[in-house]
């Protein structure tokens, strides 16, 4: 995983921003649900909607975006 990342929104629900340079996104959505289940389950925390963005791709993390975990690839 290189990055998560929230945006905090006013409805009930915050997208969560996962980008990753795997070649199996199946094994990053196993792993990610699980924490995300776990931080759910706060009071204080609203719906997650988790949304997988390769490195690849030319989708930028967006300028509201809270950044909760970064790691730069070598």
């Amino acid at each position: 995983m290189v990055s998560v990342a929230y945006i905090p929104r006013e409805e009930n629900y915050w997208p969560l921003l996962i980008v990753h340079d795997s070649d199996s996104p199946a094994g990053i959505v196993k792993w990610i649900t699980g924490k995300i289940a776990r931080v759910e389950e706060r009071p204080s925390v609203p719906l997650l909607h988790p949304q997988l963005i390769h490195v690849s791709e030319t989708t930028r993390m967006q300028p509201e975006a809270r950044v909760v975990f970064a790691r730069t690839v070598p």
